[in-house]
C-alpha cells in the first residue's frame, strides 16, 4: 500500500507540472508581438551563424556582417549603442589570428573597422553615452595566454587594459557597464587545486581598482544602478546584490533546470527597470531553447520566445534616446 501511495502522490505531481507547462505556453507569445505592444527594439543574436537580427515594434529587420554566406563563426556576442543607431559586433579578420571589431550604423548597415586585435575577442559591452567599448579579450602575459579586460576609446582608438593584474578575465560572461559609466562588472576565471572558480567582480575605470561582489556567472548592472544582478554556479537562479548594503535577494529561478540540465544566462533588464528578460540554454555556448520576460512587481513570468539558434543579447529600449557619439577614425 505504501508503494501505491508513493506512485499516486508521485503521478500527481507529474500532472500538475504538466498542467502548469501547458499553462505556461497557452501564456505564451512572441517576441515580435512582446515588441509591438510595449514599443521596445531588442537585438538577437545566433552563436552558429552570421546572422544579426534587431525587432522593432514587430518587426525584424537583418545587420549584414559583411561575411556573405560564410558562417559569422564567433563567440562575441554584438551589443548596441545606447541611442540604438548603431551596432558592434566581431568576425575574424584578414590578418591571420586577429579578430576586427566592427561598428555596423543603422539603418543603412554602413560599417566601419574600429579595432583588428591580435587574438580572440570573447565579449563585447557598449558604454553609457556611446562613446567607448569594454571588450574582453587575448593577452600575452607571458607565461602563456590569458584574458583581460580593455577600454576603448572610439574617437581617438586608444586601448587601455583595465585589469592587467587579474590573471584571466571569464570568457563566458560579457562585461556590464553601471548607468553612470564609472565601474564594470565583470567576471573573473581562476583555476585552483580544488576546481575552477569564477567570481562576479566591479573594476573603477579610473583606478582600476578592484573588488569581488559574489560566486558566480552572468554580472548585470541594474538601471538604477543599486543592484547587480549574477547567475548562481548551478546555473539555475539568479541573484541580486544591493551594491549598497551588500543584501543578496532571490531574483528568479526557472523550473526547467529542474528537469533538464539548461542554465540561465545573464538578466537583460527592461529600461524601466520593472523586468527583465532571461535567456534559457542548453549550455553556456549553447543554442538559446526558450526566452522569459519576469515582471517584478507582480512575480509573474511569461515565455515570450522559443527558438532553436537565436537569443536576445540587448533590450534597445523605447528608442528614444538620442546620445550623440562621436565618429570613430577609420
Amino acid at each position: 500500500m505504501k508503494h501505491i501511495r508513493y506512485f499516486v502522490v508521485a503521478t500527481v505531481a507529474l500532472v500538475c507540472v504538466a498542467l502548469w507547462l501547458v499553462k505556461s505556453t497557452a501564456r505564451s507569445t512572441t517576441l515580435t508581438s512582446f515588441s509591438k505592444g510595449r514599443q521596445n527594439s531588442f537585438l538577437l543574436y545566433a552563436h552558429l551563424s552570421n546572422r544579426i537580427l534587431v525587432v522593432e515594434r514587430g518587426g525584424v529587420r537583418s545587420v549584414d556582417t559583411g561575411m556573405g554566406n560564410k558562417y559569422l563563426y564567433h563567440h562575441a556576442e554584438p551589443a548596441v549603442s545606447p541611442s540604438a543607431r548603431a551596432i558592434v559586433f566581431v568576425r575574424p579578420s584578414q590578418t591571420p589570428r586577429n579578430e576586427d571589431i566592427v561598428l555596423c550604423e543603422s539603418p543603412k548597415n554602413e560599417e566601419r573597422l574600429l579595432l583588428s586585435w591580435p587574438g580572440n575577442v570573447w565579449s563585447i559591452a557598449w558604454a553609457p553615452g556611446g562613446s567607448r567599448l569594454a571588450f574582453v579579450a587575448d593577452r600575452d602575459s607571458g607565461s602563456g595566454t590569458s584574458r583581460s579586460l580593455y577600454l576603448f576609446y572610439l574617437a581617438s582608438g586608444q586601448v587601455d587594459d583595465l585589469t592587467p593584474w587579474v590573471r584571466s578575465v571569464s570568457v563566458y560572461s560579457a562585461p556590464s557597464w553601471s548607468p553612470t559609466g564609472d565601474r564594470i562588472a565583470f567576471e573573473k576565471y581562476s583555476r585552483t587545486p580544488k576546481g575552477d572558480l569564477q567570481n562576479v567582480m566591479i573594476v573603477d575605470v579610473a583606478t582600476k581598482s578592484t573588488e569581488t561582489i559574489a560566486d558566480g556567472w552572468f554580472p548585470s548592472w541594474s538601471p538604477d544602478g543599486n543592484k547587480l544582478a549574477y547567475v548562481a554556479l548551478n546555473g539555475s537562479r539568479c541573484y541580486t546584490v544591493d551594491l549598497r548594503h551588500r543584501q543578496r535577494r532571490l531574483l528568479w529561478w526557472s523550473l526547467r533546470t529542474l528537469f533538464t540540465e539548461d542554465i540561465i544566462g545573464p538578466a537583460i533588464w527592461a529600461p524601466s527597470g520593472g523586468g527583465a528578460l532571461f535567456n534559457v540554454t542548453s549550455g553556456m555556448k549553447g543554442d538559446s531553447r526558450v526566452g522569459y520576460y519576469v515582471d517584478f512587481a507582480s512575480g509573474k513570468t511569461r515565455r515570450v520566445w522559443y527558438d532553436s539558434a537565436f537569443e536576445v543579447v540587448g533590450w534597445l529600449g523605447h528608442g528614444s534616446q538620442d546620445t550623440a557619439e562621436p565618429k570613430p577614425n577609420r
